[in-house]
């Protein structure tokens, strides 16, 4: 019986380490950040990260989201301060209009410029968006 047993156990061992989790084939967004300034000059100031989109209308908001959190990779880091939100985002046809924190509006310079650029780099990679406007 014990060896019935183990039979079955093996068995299933053997078949489940032959089931492999299969890649995510749908639709992806890319999400600028800025890259650590230690980084060499070759590589560029921004990078571009694949997320996996799983619905068509969630696209916006997600790389939005994505936009203004910390990446995963220690050698990009957000273009926004930690306390920019997202206060609302408006569609009018190809037109996206982001709508974030007044903390946004704070930010000048360089620092503006970098995060503007990342923002509709971002957004403009998704079918359908051809304008950004940032408020």
């Amino acid at each position: 019986m014990i060896r019935r047993i183990f039979s079955v156990f093996l068995f299933m061992l053997i078949l489940l380490g032959g089931c492999k989790r299969s890649e995510y084939e749908g639709e992806y967004i890319e999400v600028y950040y800025l890259r650590d300034i230690s980084a060499p000059i070759s590589d560029g100031a921004l990078a571009a990260v694949k997320y996996p989109v799983y619905q068509y209308r969630d696209k916006i908001e997600t790389a939005v989201k994505k936009l203004l959190s910390k990446p995963d990779d220690e050698s990009l880091r957000c273009p926004f301060p930690d306390d920019v939100e997202l206060v609302g985002i408006e569609y009018s046809g190809n037109v996206v209009t982001v709508n974030l924190s007044e903390e946004y509006g704070e930010m000048f310079g360089a620092e503006l410029a970098a995060a503007n650029v990342c923002t509709v780099l971002t957004l403009c990679g998704i079918d359908g968006v051809s304008e950004v406007s940032i408020t």
